[in-house]
């Protein structure tokens, strides 16, 4: 297990990339973001994202060599260098080694999000519905959905010792069923023209395509029916792929787009069409996010957890 080595102020640096935007926080060892750290940068102003640490660190007057780094990144983390999905940057780790003296931590958005859930009180969710959660399930697995650039998805679990740990995966290139007249009226074109539709392509296309229409006409309000259909297919399926009988959390600005209260019982019934499973996903509790710094909080999470000596291995 790697030990946290930080700065002689004890502050963690905490960097969330998405796209063409960088965004910079600090935390203590505890994990407890610090506000008035956090800084957001964008690509058409620094040309890398070295360069976007190098300025954070001067305006700040903050440190870098011995400090921890956690960096969140919306792509997959694989290998030495990690290129930034729908984003011209990419980041080395061993370079990032070699500037800071301390190997940075990285995990995916996905992985991100799931690790907040620890830091998340009761003001932070919105129920989509009246499921509640069964206290007696506190340590079932949860799922956490990322509705944004892209589709992601993740499980927060603990193992039989009590050591939270997470599973992530690309599930939203999963392929995405048209079982409906309307499905297929909004999305069959998409489907014929890529030669694959997947989850996230549609509920993308049809995001994009509910943004084209006044947000009362007859055509946004049957868009966002079929949109949040299709988000319920998905997340029931996520909900079955892991286990997530404790719960499945909502977040992204594609999720206020699809999630309202007219469209919740599209979602739930889409949820729980899943055959002899119906009766037990029509347990499983569903709730929307209110939170925009996800990525932020549960980078830090997982660095308290790593300095806990707490996570499992399978992580």
């Amino acid at each position: 297990m790697q030990s946290i080595n930080n700065a002689q102020d004890g502050r963690v640096l905490i960097a969330s990339i998405s796209g063409e935007t960088v965004t910079f926080a600090t935390a203590t060892s505890a994990g407890v973001l610090q506000p008035g750290d956090q800084v957001t940068y964008s690509s058409k102003t620094v040309t890398t994202f070295t360069d976007a640490l190098q300025q954070y660190s001067r305006e700040r007057d903050f440190a870098l060599k011995g400090r921890q780094l956690v960096i969140s990144v919306a792509g997959a983390v694989r290998g030495d260098t990690i290129r930034i999905t729908n984003g011209r940057w990419f980041i080395s780790i061993s370079g990032l080694l070699s500037m800071f003296g301390v190997r940075p931590l990285v995990l995916n958005d996905a992985s991100a999000a799931a690790w907040s859930t620890i830091m998340l009180q009761q003001k932070d969710l919105r129920p989509v519905d009246a499921i509640q959660a069964d206290p007696q399930s506190m340590r079932a697995r949860r799922a956490i959905i990322g509705v944004g650039e892209g589709l992601g998805a993740a499980c927060f679990a603990y193992d039989d010792q009590g050591r939270p740990y997470v599973l992530d995966g690309e599930g939203g290139h999963m392929t995405c069923p048209l079982d409906t007249e309307a499905q297929r009226a909004r999305l069959d074109s998409v489907r014929k023209r890529h030669g694959h539709l997947s989850y996230e392509r549609a509920i993308n296309q049809l995001i994009e395509d509910g943004g084209q229409h006044a947000t009362d006409s007859a055509d946004a309000k049957a868009m966002s029916l079929v949109g949040a259909g299709v988000l319920g297919s998905f997340a029931g399926n996520i909900a079955l792929a892991y286990g997530a009988w404790g719960g499945v959390y909502i977040t992204g600005p594609g999720a206020a787009t699809l999630l309202r209260s007219t469209t919740y019982a599209a979602f739930r019934e889409n949820f729980i069409a899943k055959g002899r499973f119906r009766t037990q996903l029509a347990t499983v509790p569903v709730w929307t996010i209110e939170r925009s710094d996800l990525a932020l909080l549960g980078a830090a999470a997982f660095m308290r957890a790593r300095a806990e000596a707490s996570v499992s291995p399978v992580c």
